[in-house]
C-alpha cells in the first residue's frame, strides 16, 4: 500500500503580528474620528445651549472654550467663566474652567474652577473670592443628580472696596457642601475647618476660630425640590447631625426632627447638647462681652442642672411650636415664618 506522509504547516507568527497591529492601527484610527466627532458635536451643542440661555435674558459666556480629554476624556476648557442676570442684579466673574467624564463613564462630571472671583447679588456686597483649589464633582441623573459636591481649600471671603481696598470677611481652611439623594429623600451635608471671622465683620466683637459641620435629610426632598424648587414650606427633615467646635476648646452639638408647615411656621423637637461648658462661655463671651457675666453663669448652671455631674456636658431639649421656642416651661422667643 502507497505510504502517506502528513506535513504539517507551523504557525506564521509574522502575519499574525502584521494584521493584529493592522487591526490596531484601524480601530485607534475609527475611534480617533469618532471621538473628535464627538467633541465637536459637543462644543456646538455647549455653544448653543449658551445661545439659547441668553435669549432668556441671562448671560453664561466661556471664553475661548476648547473640547480637551483624548484619548479617554471628554472635558470643556475655558480661560474665564461668567454668568450674569442683569434683570436680578445677578452676576459671578471668575477664572480659567476645566471639566472631565471618561469616555465609559460620561455622566460622572468633575470641575475645577480657578480664583480670583467676583459675586454680585441683591441683599449682599459687593463680593470678592480666592481659594488655592475649588473642586466640584457630580453625578448626574434624572429628575436630580444623585451626588454633587462642591470642595474649597484656603477659601477667602472679601468685600469689595475701591482701587482694591478689599475689607476681609470669612476665610477658612477647607469648606464644602455635599448633596446626594437616598430613594425618595435629599441628604444634604457640609463642613468648615479652621474658620476664621475677621473683626471688620463684627465690630466690637471677636468671634473665636472654629470648625462647623452639618448633615441634614430632607424628607420627600426629591419630589418637594421638582415640583417647588424656589420654597421650603411643606418640607420635613431631620437634623442629624451638626456642631460647632472652637479651637479653644468647647462644642455645640444640635440634632433633632424639624418641620415647616404652609404658613411658613418651624415645627422641631431638638436637642442641644454642649461640652466644656466653661470653655464654650469663654469663646461666647468674647463674641457677646456686653453678656460676659450673664453668659458664663448661664454655662455654670447648665452644666451643674442638666449635666453629667462632672461639670463637662451638658444637654438641653428645645421645643418650637408654630415658630414659638421654649425649653421646659421657659419661653425663648418666636420664629417669623419663612418662605
Amino acid at each position: 500500500m502507497p505510504s502517506t506522509t502528513t506535513q504539517t504547516k507551523s504557525p506564521n507568527f509574522g502575519r499574525r503580528i502584521k494584521w493584529l497591529g493592522l487591526t490596531t492601527g484601524v480601530i485607534f484610527v475609527l475611534y480617533s474620528v469618532g471621538w473628535f466627532y464627538l467633541a465637536q458635536a459637543g462644543k456646538r451643542r455647549a455653544d448653543d445651549a449658551l445661545a439659547n440661555i441668553a435669549q432668556t435674558g441671562t448671560l453664561a459666556s466661556c471664553e475661548e472654550s476648547e473640547i480637551k480629554g483624548f484619548p479617554f476624556r471628554f472635558g470643556i476648557f475655558c480661560n474665564s467663566t461668567s454668568f450674569e442676570q442683569p434683570q436680578k442684579g445677578i452676576a459671578f466673574f471668575a477664572g480659567a474652567l476645566r471639566s472631565a467624564a471618561q469616555v465609559y463613564d460620561p455622566k460622572h462630571v468633575i470641575i475645577e474652577l480657578d480664583s480670583p472671583a467676583r459675586l454680585d447679588a441683591p441683599g449682599l456686597e459687593p463680593l470678592n473670592l480666592n481659594w488655592s483649589l475649588l473642586h466640584a464633582s457630580a453625578r448626574l441623573a434624572e429628575p436630580l443628580p444623585r451626588r454633587v459636591s462642591l470642595e474649597a481649600e484656603a477659601l477667602q471671603i472679601a468685600m469689595r472696596g475701591p482701587a482694591g481696598a478689599d475689607t476681609n470677611l470669612v476665610q477658612a481652611a477647607y469648606a464644602s457642601v455635599h448633596m446626594r439623594t437616598e430613594d425618595k429623600d435629599i441628604a444634604l451635608a457640609g463642613e468648615g475647618d479652621g474658620i476664621i471671622i475677621d473683626p471688620a465683620a463684627t465690630p466690637s466683637r471677636k468671634v473665636p476660630e472654629f470648625s462647623a459641620s452639618y448633615d441634614l435629610l430632607v424628607l420627600d426632598g426629591v419630589a418637594a425640590l421638582v415640583s417647588k424648587p424656589k420654597s421650603l414650606r411643606g418640607l420635613k427633615s431631620t437634623l442629624r447631625q451638626s456642631q460647632i467646635i472652637f479651637k479653644d476648646g468647647g462644642t455645640i452639638k444640635l440634632s433633632g426632627p424639624m418641620s415647616i408647615d404652609a404658613s411658613g411656621l418651624i415645627d422641631a423637637e431638638l436637642t442641644i447638647a454642649i461640652t466644656d461648658p466653661k470653655k464654650l462661655g469663654t469663646a461666647f463671651a468674647q463674641i457677646a462681652p456686653e453678656a460676659a457675666n450673664v453668659i458664663t453663669t448661664m454655662m455654670t448652671t447648665l452644666a451643674t442642672a442638666n449635666g453629667d455631674g462632672n461639670g463637662n456636658e451638658a444637654k438641653i431639649d428645645v421645643k418650637i411650636r408654630k415658630g414659638k421656642v421654649s425649653t421646659g416651661f421657659f419661653p425663648l422667643g418666636q420664629i417669623p415664618p419663612i418662605q
